[in-house]
């Protein structure tokens, strides 16, 4: 090989290191790019082990959940174990793994080829073909000789002129900061769920004592009616009709059995252990509760700095933002280079070949995908818009329920169920005595019935408030239920 040659050669080499130390440096600007790699928490187990993994955390979480759990320790193993937050956390993965693929940069083409290929033999001494030799010194060669023909080696690659690259990666950087808050919105909505699941528990287990009460009262008046009736003292209708009361009774006790079976299936199956036991829960009602009036103003101000929904929209902002800048930036075309090595075995002589090429925007211009990008930007500011006022509007309403339930439980606690029960007494004793009917007394345990109900709605009222709430500021409210 000539000098020549070897220069051409040494340039292809050079021009390939080139393109190899541009890919080598995409690690460096992953982790310049990449602020979240303090999020390890959210790194799921590799495939071939997610099916043993999750069996094992379900079996685990299904014990703890037979022995009792307090509120925060739902919370823990619900966001452990429950499949949708698996996916959201999987979601941000993704997110993270598509910005190190948008920060890659193309691969190079590495070409090979044989060509003017000769189709007919040639024999300067006529004694037929040679390896390509002869005595004059001439190339001799037969039909369809490989080693007559042209041997080129090329290598071509692109290069981003417009910052493109970087756009694509500002992009996703700025959709996996949005899925980031989604995944936390998904979480925050998660532990208001358990919440409201853990206190429907308790107020099915207050709305079964409640129907025992009565129950009770319901098989004492039929007792009673029953010793009165030996003595000539009872009406048949008293009798029936507390019969039908105690029978009224019994199917509410039985439906209050159910409710709290339904309550304890919905919980475990929130936590994501649907066939788990759910043992007796150390809470008591109220939860929680305000140490004093929030003021709504300050609230609302709070929830819209800290709110995952928020966050998300704004980031979803910023995501179309980044959208629009990468399309803009596609407009300018990538310049193609290429350089060629060429080697001719026949005349001894190698050439080099060096090609730029540019792609001319005549017909295609990128701008319908402007167009959308600036749409969607439009469309992102008024979702951003429309999701601080939802914000606003659910964080005065929790504080309302909330206000009005607290004055409702303690009314319901000190009046009106101790008021109800001690009518139930006082009618049942003057029904004894002889001074009312008995349709007194099925009507004073009416009312008693109606307000237990009301008071158990009222609490899970309160309850769901109070979730709502801790899932719009982002965070939970420290005073706690004595």
């Amino acid at each position: 090989m000539g000098v020549r040659g070897i220069r051409a050669q040494a340039a292809g080499i050079a021009f390939l290191a080139l393109v190899a130390g541009c890919a080598a440096d995409t690690s460096r600007d992953v982790e310049a790019f990449d602020p979240r790699r303090g999020s390890a928490e959210l790194e799921a187990p590799p495939s071939v082990e997610a099916d043993e993994t999750t069996r094992a955390h379900v079996e685990d979480a299904g014990r703890r959940i037979s022995q009792g759990l307090t509120l925060e320790e739902a919370e823990r193993i619900a966001l452990e174990v429950n499949p949708t937050i698996t996916a959201a956390a999987c979601a941000v993965n993704a997110a993270k793994a598509n910005i190190w693929q948008q920060s890659l940069f193309t691969n190079p083409t590495f070409t090979f080829g044989k060509t003017e290929i000769p189709t007919r033999g040639f024999d300067p001494n006529g004694s037929g073909p040679s390896p390509l030799t002869s005595d004059n010194g001439s190339r001799s060669f037969s039909a369809w000789d490989l080693r007559a023909s042209s041997t080129p080696f090329t290598l071509q690659k692109d290069f981003d002129v417009s910052g493109k690259r970087v756009a694509r990666v500002d992009n996703a950087l700025e959709g996996e900061r949005q899925t980031e808050a989604q995944f936390a919105s998904a979480a925050r909505q998660l532990k208001a769920q358990v919440r409201t699941a853990y206190a429907a528990i308790l107020v099915a287990e207050k709305g079964l004592e409640l129907a025992q009460e009565a129950f009770d009262m319901a098989r004492k008046n039929v007792e009673i009616l029953g010793m009165g009736a030996l003595g000539g003292k009872v009406l048949e209708g008293d009798s029936t009709a507390a019969e039908s009361a105690e029978d009224r009774a019994r199917i509410d006790l039985q439906q209050a059995e159910l409710n709290l079976q339904n309550a304890r299936l919905a919980f475990a199956t929130l936590l994501g252990c649907p066939q788990a036991t759910v043992g007796p829960l150390r809470g008591t009602l109220p939860l929680e509760k305000l140490a004093e009036d929030m003021d709504a103003a300050a609230t609302v101000k709070e929830a819209l700095q800290r709110n995952a929904d928020v966050i998300a929209a704004k980031r979803a902002v910023l995501a179309a933002q980044a959208n629009v800048r990468l399309q803009k930036r596609s407009t300018i075309p990538d310049i193609t280079v290429q350089a060629t090595y060429n080697r001719y075995i026949l005349d001894d002589f190698d050439t080099v070949g060096f090609n730029l090429s540019l792609p001319l925007p005549v017909f295609d211009q990128n701008r319908a995908q402007i167009a959308q990008a600036v749409a969607n930007l439009h469309q992102a500011e008024a979702q951003d818009r429309s999701t601080e006022l939802t914000v606003e509007q659910s964080v005065r309403s929790d504080l309302a329920q909330i206000a009005t339930s607290r004055a409702r439980i303690k009314a319901f606690e000190n009046e009106i169920l101790p008021k109800a029960r001690r009518s139930v007494t006082l009618t049942e004793e003057s029904y004894q005595a002889g001074k009312v009917l008995y349709l007194n007394v099925i009507a004073a345990r009416q009312n008693f019935n109606q307000q237990r109900q009301d008071y158990a709605t009222e609490l899970l009222a309160y309850e769901a408030a109070m979730a709502d709430l801790e899932r719009l500021l982002g965070r939970s409210l420290e005073a706690k239920a004595p």
